[in-house]
């Protein structure tokens, strides 16, 4: 499964301290952003809205039929 680079990190809470922590070293740290196989991800099309600024409504994130940046729907993601 592809997911986009600006995907924001997912931490478990109880790894929370650990990477607010100043004094964690690198090596820890790195482990806390290895993949975790725990953390079920679910992927779906979402409004082309959400690219512009000027939308802020809970509708941005939900379940869309695929379109393209228009909002002209496509057959494929």
């Amino acid at each position: 499964m592809h997911f986009s680079e600006r995907l924001p990190l997912i931490l478990p809470v109880k790894d929370e301290k650990t990477w607010l922590d100043p004094k964690a070293e690198e090596k820890e740290l790195l482990n806390l952003i290895s993949h975790n196989p725990d953390i079920e991800f679910e992927m779906y099309s979402i409004s082309s809205r959400i690219n512009s600024l000027n939308e802020n409504d809970a509708g941005l994130t939900k379940p869309t039929p695929p379109a393209d940046q228009f909002g002209n729907l496509s057959l494929f993601d």
